[in-house]
């Protein structure tokens, strides 16, 4: 059902029934290759993200790309955990945040090859979910796991290359070069931001 145009931007919404109708003024034909616009743009989309947030997301109008070419998920959901096994099916590398529609949760990543379990030390919480910078190879896998638990102090922003260790008393990471790198830092609902000389390849913050 399409109701009458409501409001400026013509999209609605008007009840009907149990539910609610909109009216779509314009909607986006992608089949031009040439076109640049993303679907944050599309109001048909939008109007659907008003009632459910996308489970697994990519701000392709910051990554500077038309369309998701082959990262694919699976989605999970215990009663301790969410669990998201994703997959670069390409055969070139990514590197760019994604957001898991997680509202709260302990992330760590999961390497399917080794076993190895890697606590996720840098991420962004969201209105939409928690948002991490994720890179995988050409045809690489991974899994990613967000343990139900108390908030957890976490780096929200930063110039290092790598988080690998976060306490209440020191942080630790690694860095590709000399110099002064800045760091936020989310602890109990307080940022702070610090500063600090680093070494390459290895970088202490504070103590």
């Amino acid at each position: 059902m399409f109701s009458e145009p409501q409001g400026d931007d013509g999209t609605g919404p008007k009840e009907y029934g149990d539910g609610n109708t909109y009216f779509i003024k314009n909607v986006m034909d992608r089949q031009n290759p040439l076109d640049r616009r993303t679907s944050a743009l599309d109001p048909f989309l939008n109007s659907i993200r008003k009632h459910i947030k996308p489970d697994f997301y990519i701000d392709t109008n910051q990554e500077g790309i038309q369309r998701n070419e082959g990262l694919t998920f699976i989605h999970r959901k215990l009663d301790h955990a969410d669990i998201y096994f994703v997959t670069n099916l390409q055969n070139r590398s990514i590197d760019m945040p994604i957001t898991f529609r997680i509202q709260s949760g302990y992330p760590q990543e999961w390497n399917p090859y080794t076993g190895e379990i890697c606590p996720i030390y840098q991420y962004i919480e969201r209105s939409e979910g928690i948002e991490i910078p994720l890179s995988l190879a050409p045809y690489e896998s991974t899994f990613m796991v967000f343990e139900k638990s108390k908030k957890q102090i976490h780096v929200t922003q930063s110039q290092l290359q790598e988080v690998t260790n976060l306490t209440e008393e020191t942080l630790a990471a690694k860095v590709d070069r000399n110099g002064t790198f800045y760091v936020s830092i989310m602890n109990e609902g307080t940022e702070q931001t610090k500063n600090s000389n680093c070494k390459r390849s290895a970088c202490s913050i504070y103590s």
